[in-house]
């Protein structure tokens, strides 16, 4: 046993504190609260929270320390605050910080850019101070050495990639470090005031998102543990927390605005986050698995509708007409490749119907276009940013609308599905196929007549020549079935494909007057003597 692990016997001690009924069940409530657990549920449940936490940190003295230092704390009755000077209990381990906007953290700090949107000049690297003592630091007091653990989390060094969708302006609650869980579950509590999102949603485009990501230095994916779910004040927040299947980054935050409650002006909005399971894979070094942890914040965020974004796209580039031209000509006069006329279509491949603003990103090869409102409604949903023509990145600033099928777009008439490019850049509109349909007069033609016998299929070519029905007796087909008896009924009439008069086959001529009489009738068959009857 090291010095920097507890010893077994501080490890019991403190957990039969837990265990026996020295301490009432709203003191269990505090000290869950204040390490990160969450505060709901009967005696037994806070319990076993507070005990599996302390043997989880059974090889970290500091952090045993801290947890032993708060239950002693809350055993006693002390009261501790996240400023001296404050009258209000702690939240939950959070500090007020629903008016500090990310331009404070920019201003104090080079090393806190805004989330989501690192600075020019700004370094994306993390110095490893929470919001709180950060906020400590400027009214000259220091936290205690246990409510310091729990708010020692990134904070404004998390940033996460850009979306055209939501712009961070303001952290609402301290980032939460979500610890690795390999077998159990776990909840993380946040706890929002009313009347400071209040200060935040009294614009409407404002919106309180949830982000999660799985480092606390440089620019993150937004990304939640596999097992996870979100509770506010009680309700399941339905939201899709895992993003596409193999696809990192394609997550979105979560927005929680129309799950909170601004009335009454103290009302506290609980926010809980259940996880488990946070394997972060096999480790073939370590022969075991590795399990990841997670960090968690809430932001109030500016939110950008797709319908608006598209009128930006319009205000933003252009792929010029003259360009476009010139690209194609240019494909045409070189010598190793073949070009013909090829067709382009005025679809969409993305919603299957018409163009409308045809876009497509500056570093595409290619003339076809997408629609620019289908594309953000796709991106909105699971954000991966490719052209779905070429498979190629296609982020929102690199989008411009392409003039040159904007044109094309607005001189043909909405039936149009397509058109064919010409080698030299021009346009035109498909003209339909004509069929060459030959005229029976003209060209000879007539019908074909089947008759249908049942020992003999007889096939008869009658043409129209100067208005005079004529017919051409055919060979007979011979069933297999029957003998031939000569004898020919009258049959059925089945209409056959278009025959051509100028091939006439040879046919056997048939004598049809021959009849059964004329045939001589062989000598009738002996009667057999029956040698089997009884006598």
């Amino acid at each position: 046993m090291t010095a920097q692990q507890p010893t077994k016997s501080e490890i019991q001690s403190l957990v039969s504190l837990i265990q026996s009924n020295t301490l009432l069940n709203r003191q269990l409530q505090s000290i869950c609260q204040i390490n990160g657990l969450k505060g709901s549920g009967v005696k037994a449940d806070l319990q076993r929270r507070i005990v599996e936490l302390i043997y989880q940190c059974e090889r970290d003295r500091s952090r045993f320390q801290q947890i032993k230092s708060s239950i002693e704390s809350i055993k006693s009755g002390n009261q501790y605050y996240p400023n001296a000077h404050s009258s209000a209990p702690p939240l939950y381990g959070n500090t007020p910080v629903a008016s500090r906007t990310m331009s404070t953290y920019s201003q104090s700090s080079a090393t806190y850019p805004a989330a989501g949107y690192p600075a020019s000049g700004h370094s994306n690297s993390y110095r490893p101070n929470s919001g709180f003592s950060h906020h400590a630091s400027r009214t000259g007091q220091s936290p205690s050495p246990w409510l310091q653990h729990v708010l020692t989390v990134p904070g404004p060094g998390v940033t996460f990639k850009p979306s055209p969708f939501y712009e961070p302006k303001a952290l609402v609650a301290d980032v939460r470090v979500c610890d690795a869980m390999a077998h159990h579950r776990n909840t993380v509590a946040i706890s929002l005031k009313a009347h400071e999102l209040g200060n935040h949603l009294s614009d409407p485009s404002i919106r309180i998102f949830v982000f999660c990501s799985t480092a606390d230095t440089g620019v993150q994916d937004i990304a939640f543990p596999y097992q996870s779910d979100l509770k506010v004040n009680g309700g399941d927040v339905k939201a899709n927390l895992r993003g596409l299947k193999n696809k990192p980054g394609s997550t979105r935050p979560v927005d929680i605005t129309d799950q909170l409650r601004l009335r009454p002006a103290g009302y506290i909005n609980n926010v809980e986050f259940t996880y488990a399971l946070t394997d972060k894979g096999r480790v073939p070094s370590k022969k075991k698995k590795e399990t990841q942890r997670y960090y968690i914040s809430i932001y109030a965020c500016k939110s950008h509708k797709a319908p608006a974004l598209v009128e930006k796209i319009r205000a933003g580039k252009k792929i010029p007409r003259a360009s476009v031209v010139s690209e194609i000509t240019r494909k045409a006069q070189d010598t190793e490749i073949e070009t013909t006329s090829s067709n382009m279509s005025l679809k969409c491949p993305l919603s299957y119907s018409r163009l409308v603003d045809p876009v497509r990103s500056t570093a595409c090869k290619h003339i076809q276009c997408f629609d620019a409102l289908s594309y953000l409604q796709l991106q909105e949903q699971g954000p991966q940013w490719i052209c779905p023509i070429c498979n190629k990145p296609a982020p929102f600033d690199s989008l411009a609308v392409d003039e040159y099928a904007r044109e094309i777009l607005a001189k043909t008439s909405q039936s149009i599905e397509q058109v064919t490019i010409d080698p030299s850049g021009e346009w035109r509109i498909p003209g339909s196929e004509s069929v060459d349909l030959r005229d029976e007069a003209g060209n000879g033609g007539g019908n074909e007549t089947n008759y249908i016998v049942d020992d003999e299929v007889i096939l008869s070519d009658i043409s129209i020549f100067s208005g005079r029905r004529t017919a051409t007796p055919s060979r007979s087909l011979q069933l297999p079935s029957t003998p031939n008896t000569g004898v020919s009924r009258e049959g059925s009439t089945m209409p056959r494909s278009v025959a051509s008069a100028g091939t006439k086959r040879s046919a056997a001529v048939i004598d049809l007057t021959l009849s059964d009489d004329d045939e001589p009738s062989g000598p009738p068959p002996t009667k057999r003597q029956n040698v089997n009857g009884f006598y």
